[in-house]
């Protein structure tokens, strides 16, 4: 697949700076999410539907982030391709429960079932 060790080097140093943008987002909308569920308890209420908004688009950057990472982990190894999911792992599950955690409030202020 690749004419030399020197190629291979480039092109694994090139992946893994592909894979590290990504997780950087994943990691920000992560505190993005922590913060946006601390400041919901004093938001104003005429705001509320502007957080809804803003919890579904810090969701689809987070969901995203993770579709860039695992198109890129087929050229790793297995070893890193590992660590890189169980790191995916790590992130979106804290970031769906701030997701859901938001989303329920919300729901409740707008009397939504």
């Amino acid at each position: 697949m690749y004419d030399g060790k020197k190629e291979y080097k480039e092109i694994n140093k090139s992946t893994i700076y592909a894979i590290e943008v990504p997780l950087k987002v994943l990691e920000t909308t992560l505190k993005v999410h922590e913060t946006t569920y601390k400041v919901l308890k004093y938001a104003n209420l005429n705001c509320i539907s502007d957080i809804g908004v803003a919890n579904q688009s810090i969701y689809s950057a987070s969901n995203s982030a993770s579709y860039n990472i695992l198109v890129n982990l087929v050229d790793l190894n297995p070893n890193l391709e590992k660590k890189y999911k169980e790191k995916i792992d790590y992130y979106m599950k804290q970031i769906n429960n701030y997701y859901l955690k938001i989303n329920m409030v919300i729901n409740k202020e707008l009397r939504i079932d």
